[in-house]
């Protein structure tokens, strides 16, 4: 049985948040008068339920359809804050397969000569990491773009962001 394509992720989890989007989605608890569909979960099927609801915001719930909290506007959103955090830290904690510069020919073997006669690899200076305060400023003004109610006061996004103003995540 295939997904839905309303509800096919770009990505189906982020592990550093702890999502993993349904495959299936289902019938969810009202959420204040409107039905909703379960789009996914946050760390476990038995923690906290990820909620579409019938406007199209998604929302954090308990099992029990409680103490919801906002996350975005809509599905569409989530999964674009998704990517710009994935960003974010990739450049705080680059992969070690990012992709290598890849070489001519022509280079290869002037590289290949140079070993050869015992010359060493000439240093490159890396380049000076941007702050984490200015990236996270960009982070915040990018998101802001993206979807600005998800940043407002007592919602989840505000919550991680929070906590990354203060090196907790």
């Amino acid at each position: 049985m295939s997904m839905h394509p309303r509800y096919a992720p770009i990505m189906t989890t982020d592990a550093r948040f702890g999502i993993e989007f349904s495959e299936h989605p289902t019938p969810g608890l009202p959420l204040d008068g409107m039905s909703t569909t379960r789009v996914g979960h946050v760390w476990s099927e038995d923690a906290q339920h990820l909620v579409e609801r019938g406007d199209g915001a998604i929302f954090v719930v308990d099992p029990s359809g409680a103490n919801p909290l906002f996350v975005n506007s809509s599905l569409a959103a989530t999964h674009a804050f998704l990517e710009a955090f994935r960003l974010f830290y990739l450049v705080e904690r680059p992969t070690p397969y990012a992709a290598k510069p890849t070489m001519t020919v022509a280079e290869a073997r002037a590289k290949l000569a140079r070993l050869h006669r015992g010359e060493p690899e000439p240093v490159v200076a890396a380049e000076e990491p941007i702050p984490r305060g200015e990236r996270l400023a960009a982070l915040r003004a990018d998101l802001e773009t993206r979807d600005a109610p998800a940043l407002e006061p007592a919602t989840w996004w505000s919550r991680v962001l929070d906590e990354l103003a203060t090196a907790r995540v």
